[in-house]
């Protein structure tokens, strides 16, 4: 009797070591990502401006999938006729940081200390974020903006064994328009806005106050701002003139610190300096500028907003602050001027 139960232990020893040794040359398979059904991007439509490296943020819910996921963009075609567009992976040199910008860099060379040039393709896509950016590109004779009919392209997502493809994302282009604003600007066109009088659409700044030498209000119509490039630098002046032409000397406007103007930056959430190597004379303030300008966020809606006030006397020996606000963003490198003309009035600075 003992005898036959040590023989049935030793057949189930050997049975058990015959079925570990078989698990052990086996591999189990792994268990395959997961790629939610629910995964998805929420636009399938991108217009950017071009000339401006354009980034769109945050547009993919991927559901809790398995990360990390790759995002590639493939099958670019016209959407006239589905014909291959290769012009969209066309290689452009860009900037890109590789250290933070603050804004409380001291010189040109310190900001671009922090960048170094890299190519991309000018439709480009993060490859574990899924961020859209269509990079700074102004050939429109090679990449086709409104009214013609754009691009389609596709965009795989896939992970370790499973994938996606998110058909049809479409790409219509605007003209390339060196700042913002650009209201006298037609957007698809790319030429100057006419009123229905036949006048030109002029942009205005806004917070204007004052009053002219008779004592009349000062509105935001009143100023006309006009951008103006004259050069291939990295320049920004501001320039004055009253209803005649005539240049108002920048100093008149007595609350504006030249030497120490700020603006806020929401990317960097901070203040961050407006220029370097400050030139102030009779008829201007000039200042060496990073472009695209702000140097972080202009593309994504960043602006520089500064205020142009002075201080005088009124009836009654009360001190008044007066003047306009204006915000902008420049993108397209050079020398620039910004120009403030007071079309129909001229502003009065001296007390009553």
């Amino acid at each position: 009797m003992y005898h036959k139960q040590s023989i049935s232990w030793k057949g189930a020893m050997a049975a058990m070591l015959l079925v570990s040794g078989w698990m052990s040359c086996t591999k189990v398979p792994a268990e395959m990502d997961y790629l939610s059904e629910k995964a998805n991007f929420n636009r399938d439509n991108f217009d950017p401006v071009m000339g401006r490296t354009m980034i769109y943020q945050g547009i993919f819910n991927s559901d809790q999938s398995t990360r990390p996921l790759l995002f590639t963009l493939t099958n670019f075609r016209h959407a006239a006729d589905s014909s291959a567009a290769p012009e969209l992976g066309t290689l452009v040199k860009v900037k890109e940081w590789k250290e933070a910008y603050t804004g409380k860099e001291n010189s040109l060379q310190e900001i671009y200390d922090k960048q170094q040039e890299a190519e991309h393709p000018v439709l480009d896509i993060r490859k574990n974020s899924g961020e859209i950016i269509f990079w700074q590109f102004s050939d429109t004779n090679l990449i086709k903006p409104q009214p013609g009919a754009g691009y389609l392209f596709d965009i795989k997502v896939e992970n370790n064994g499973n994938s996606r493809v998110f058909k049809n994302n479409t790409l219509n282009l605007f003209r390339p328009r060196a700042y913002s604003p650009s209201d006298n600007i037609d957007a698809v066109s790319g030429w100057q806005k006419y009123k229905s009088d036949g006048s030109p659409v002029v942009i205005n700044p806004t917070n204007t106050s004052g009053v002219t030498m008779d004592n009349k209000l000062i509105t935001d119509t009143s100023v006309a701002v006009y951008f103006h490039k004259k050069g291939n630098g990295n320049s920004l002046s501001f320039k004055f003139y009253d209803k005649d032409s005539t240049v108002i000397n920048p100093l008149m406007f007595n609350k504006t610190r030249w030497d120490s103007l700020y603006f806020y930056n929401s990317r960097v959430q901070g203040d961050c300096k407006i220029g370097f190597n400050l030139r102030v004379t009779e008829t201007g303030v000039t200042y060496d500028v990073p472009y695209p300008y702000p140097a972080v966020g202009a593309a994504q809606g960043e602006r520089v907003k500064l205020v142009f006030n002075y201080n005088r006397l009124a009836f009654g020996n009360r001190r008044v602050t007066e003047g306009f606000t204006f915000e902008f963003a420049i993108f397209e490198p050079g020398d620039w001027e910004i120009i403030f003309k007071y079309r129909h009035q001229t502003p009065k600075f001296e007390n009553d």
